[in-house]
């Protein structure tokens, strides 16, 4: 099929449709969409739902306490959903995607993995929750902006496949990593980490895809 040209109406963004087809996902190629995709891995930003009520009782907090943490999480998560999307339409999906994704390594690198006692670990469970949301609905929306219409839907869900794997795959990995060090969390937070700040250049790759080096470009 031949490729058309096409305007998207986020932005203006102009993008070129294809017959959908099967492409390597980390293949560096003209379209954008293949360099969004493997982002989608940054699901294992995920891994702190599962680990961190136990973190927190191995650094101080009580059981009670503890269990409150997926809770507040959860609920900053809730404005991390509406905010940044908001934030988004005035500077840009992409720059707002980029930022939010760099902010949720970050917290894992300087807060979480030093964290110890109920005040850092809370403060990072709100702050984690508020970015890890911003993730989450803002991750469709960026398909949609480098996408013909009538492509959306396969593409989201290519999108979504990827991160199934991601979602499938992460905390396993990180309870094998806890389990090498002895039940220390040390491991699984570099792994996090580290995912979430690749996941992060990949999207800063993305942008740079989209519209060079124009850092005051919205996108």
């Amino acid at each position: 099929m031949d490729d058309r040209r096409v305007h998207t109406p986020f932005q203006g963004v102009p993008v070129y449709a294809h017959g959908w087809r099967i492409v390597p996902l980390l293949l560096w190629v003209p379209r954008p969409l293949p360099l969004l995709i493997p982002p989608a891995n940054a699901s294992r930003m995920f891994l702190p739902f599962n680990y961190l009520p136990e973190y927190g009782i191995r650094h101080g907090m009580s059981v009670d306490l503890s269990n409150y943490l997926i809770s507040i999480l959860n609920a900053a998560s809730i404005f991390g959903r509406i905010i940044p999307g908001y934030i988004g339409d005035k500077i840009g999906r992409f720059n707002m995607m980029v930022i939010i994704s760099y902010l949720s390594a970050v917290l894992v690198f300087a807060l979480w993995t030093p964290s110890s006692g109920s005040v850092p670990i809370i403060l990072f469970a709100a702050l984690y929750g508020f970015s890890t949301g911003a993730f989450v609905s803002l991750a469709p929306a960026l398909v949609a902006q480098i996408s013909d219409i009538r492509e959306f839907g396969v593409r989201s869900g290519a999108l979504f496949a990827v991160v199934s794997f991601g979602a499938l795959t992460g905390n396993p990995i990180a309870g094998a990593l806890i389990s090498k060090y002895d039940g220390g969390f040390r491991g699984a937070q570099f792994f996090a980490g580290a995912v979430l700040l690749g996941a992060s250049t990949l999207f800063l790759a993305t942008r740079w895809r989209l519209v060079g080096l124009e850092l005051r470009k919205k996108v």
